[in-house]
């Protein structure tokens, strides 16, 4: 079938279309997760209590659409500013096991998955998690803001615990860094050991690429 000059405009016009409609999404997107990060702040809402008994103080995360990579880059180097680097790696490894992460996309192509989860501010979820669990060797526990009383989701079987609180809806959600304060629920100098000991096998592994 041929395709005249008008053809190729409206294909060209319709990828403009969807490009602009996408990018809408993601602004939007991004000025719900930055208001909510706003509101916690103008609120004082720096602890988190679970019903369970588990006593936490949110450590505030950017709302940015890279919140996830955020939580995880202060997790494994002390600092959120390097996200970047963080997704990355989880890319990376999320594409080398992709017939293992392939059905927690909603991609049906790897290299569709690599090139919208490798944008800045696209916002990972369960897939990115999981990766990152087994990537760096932690346990990342999630619990829900607005739902105190819900058992955290578990992601990893390390000894050494990540929590980050996530707030907001599925498709419009932040997650924050939980830090345990509670004595009776963690030993929090087991606690602290064993983050620091993160920090010095991920700084060790990756002290090349670092640089």
């Amino acid at each position: 079938m041929f395709c005249g000059p008008e053809d190729a405009c409206k294909l060209k016009n319709n990828a403009d279309v969807k490009r602009q409609t996408k990018n809408r999404r993601r602004r939007k997107k991004q000025l719900i997760t930055k208001r909510q990060t706003r509101q916690t702040l103008r609120r004082g809402d720096s602890k988190f209590l679970h019903e369970a008994g588990g006593r936490f103080k949110i450590h505030p995360i950017t709302g940015d659409g890279n919140c996830l990579f955020r939580a995880m880059a202060y997790f494994v180097l002390g600092k959120q500013i390097k996200h970047a680097f963080i997704r990355d790696q989880v890319v990376i490894y999320v594409c080398e096991n992709w017939d293992r992460f392939k059905n927690f996309t909603s991609e049906e192509e790897m290299e569709a998955y690599e090139k919208r989860m490798s944008s800045a501010s696209t916002y990972g979820g369960e897939a990115e998690i999981v990766a990152f669990s087994e990537v760096f060797g932690c346990k990342i526990n999630v619990f829900f803001k607005d739902s105190p009383e819900r058992e955290p989701l578990v992601f990893g079987d390390s000894s050494t615990n990540c929590f980050v609180l996530y707030s907001g809806l599925n498709d419009y959600g932040h997650y924050d860094v939980l830090l345990p304060t509670s004595r009776k629920t963690w030993d929090l100098s087991q606690y602290k050991i064993s983050i620091d000991s993160l920090r010095r096998r991920t700084k060790f592994r990756l002290r090349h690429v670092l640089q």
